[in-house]
This record gives structure tokens, C-alpha cells and sequence, in this order.
């Protein structure tokens, strides 16, 4: 963890960037460890990091913000969706919830890329899992943890990642 807040505050490009991303470094460190140990997102890990997240863009990083709310709420709409349709059997509401955080911290484009990257990561280790036989068809397997791993490799690569493909 204290590696991890080195690095951020190494290669941010100001003081107000370092904390800021020290503060989503903190929140989505703890609903990772949180989902992954319980399968379950607490509300109030996840208001945590929507304050956090909108009060730095209020106060320092005055960019889009509508688009990043935007993005943030059609994550949202997407995992609520999923959630209703299949009564919870697919992804629970703490992803939905999560999902808005996410994409309200990373915006246009990279809130999608980083949910492009959860499902490659995730199933990628399902699969992993399943030949492995740690895990069944049928076993639960918390996703929380691959949308938070899937927005820090958006945010540390994603600007390359969709140069490389010419978007």
C-alpha cells in the first residue's frame, strides 16, 4: 500500500494530483480487498470515494465534468440494468454503484476502456480459476475487484492503449 501511494505521488503531475489520487488509491484499495474477501461493496466505502472524487473535480481539476458524470452514470445505468434483469444472479448493485464511481473519476473515454478492461481481466482469471478447478460454473467470483483493476490500467495506460488503436 505505502509503495503504491510512493508511486502515485512520484509520476503525478502536481501536489493536488497525488493527493487526489492517493484518495481513489485508498477508496478502491478498500472495496477490493472488501468485495474480494465478502463478495459484497459497502455504500459507504463507495459514497466515500464519490465525495472524494467530486470534490477534487470541483476544486482542482475543473475539466468535463458533465462528460465524466455521463460516463459514470451510463456505467451505472449499464450494471443496474444487468442487475435487474437478472435479479442479482449476474452482478450485484454494489458493481452499478461502483461502476458510476469509476467512470465519474476517469471519464470519456477511459471509464469504458477500464470496463473493457475488467471483463478481459476477469475472464481471463475465471478461466484460469475454472481449469484449475478452484472454482465452478456456479461459484460466486466478486467483480468489484476487476473494475477497480480495470480503471487503474485505463488510467495508467489508457491513453496509449487507444492511440495504438488509432481512437
Amino acid at each position: 500500500f505505502g509503495l503504491a501511494i510512493l508511486l502515485i505521488f512520484k509520476y503525478s503531475g502536481s501536489t493536488e494530483e497525488g493527493v487526489f489520487l492517493a484518495g481513489v488509491f485508498l477508496a478502491t484499495f478498500l472495496i477490493f480487498i472488501y468485495d474480494f474477501r465478502f463478495l459484497i461493496i459497502p455504500d459507504v466505502l463507495v459514497a466515500a470515494g464519490l465525495i472524494w472524487v467530486l470534490a477534487a473535480k470541483f476544486w482542482f481539476f475543473r475539466g468535463n465534468i458533465k462528460n465524466d458524470f455521463l460516463t459514470g452514470l451510463a456505467i451505472f445505468i449499464f450494471f443496474f440494468l444487468m442487475h435487474r434483469f437478472s435479479k442479482g444472479k449476474w452482478v450485484g448493485g454494489g458493481d452499478a454503484k461502483l461502476g458510476f464511481l469509476l467512470g465519474l473519476w476517469l471519464g470519456w473515454p477511459l471509464g469504458f476502456l477500464g470496463l473493457f478492461a475488467a471483463y478481459i481481466t476477469g475472464a481471463v482469471v475465471g478461466i484460469g480459476l475454472i481449469l484449475f478447478k478452484k472454482v465452478t460454473f456456479k461459484s460466486q467470483i466478486p467483480f468489484g475487484p476487476f473494475l477497480i483493476t480495470g480503471a487503474w490500467l485505463a488510467y495508467i495506460w489508457g491513453y496509449r492503449i487507444l492511440e495504438l488503436y488509432g481512437i
